[in-house]
Parts: structure tokens; sequence; C-alpha cells
């Protein structure tokens, strides 16, 4: 899902976009299910250039309301992602600065147990 830094960016090869009308679809549903693995694996075909085909995606119809439920949780899960990306990329920058620290000398190891 594009986000406001999207804004403004052009579409490469093989991209939709798609603009939902929020008063009968909401966008954040929409990008959840079609993210999917299960969804996007169903829609892709070939095997050395691979394809989508947006009529293959699948999609329940369901109230507005609800929608925007799925579409909030869906929101939360990618907040959750972004979050764990962030922690793994700390985490190997701290690894990266330890190693670094005991190969140059700057850290000494702990003393046994």
């Amino acid at each position: 899902m594009a986000t406001p830094q999207d804004h403004g960016a052009l579409l490469g090869p093989h991209l939709l976009l798609l603009r939902p009308d929020e008063q009968r679809l909401d966008p954040h549903f929409l990008a959840g299910f079609l993210a999917a693995p299960g969804n996007a694996q169903r829609a892709v075909s070939g095997t050395s250039i691979m394809r989508v085909d947006a009529r293959r995606l699948q999609l329940p119809l369901i109230p507005l309301a609800e929608q925007r439920r799925y579409g909030e949780a869906f929101q939360r899960l990618r907040q959750l992602s972004q979050t764990a990306r962030k922690i793994a990329s700390l985490g190997r920058e701290a690894a990266e600065q330890l190693t670094w620290g005991l190969t140059s000398g700057a850290l000494l190891p702990p003393e046994g147990p």
C-alpha cells in the first residue's frame, strides 16, 4: 500500500495502481487481502517471467463496516512488521558494533561464569 512518502512516485513496469472509492471499499482492507501470500500465489503465472493476473486475485464481498475492521487490523499488522524489521536491523547493527569492539580491542570479552 502506498504511503504519503510515495506521493508523486512513478509506477514501474508490472505495477498496478488501484484507487478504491472509500465509500464502497476500504483501501487497507483491499491492500491487506490482495497482498496476502496465498492470494498473490494464486494470481501468479509463468516460470521464468512471473506475471500477476489481477483478475485471479480474490477479495471477500463483505459490508464496508466489516472491511474497515479488517483494514484497521491490516494497518496494525503492517506497523508490527515495520517495527520488527527495525528491531532486526538495530540488532544486526549492535552485533556488528560489538564484533568491531571485540576485534579492535576496544572491548574485552566477559569474564567466565
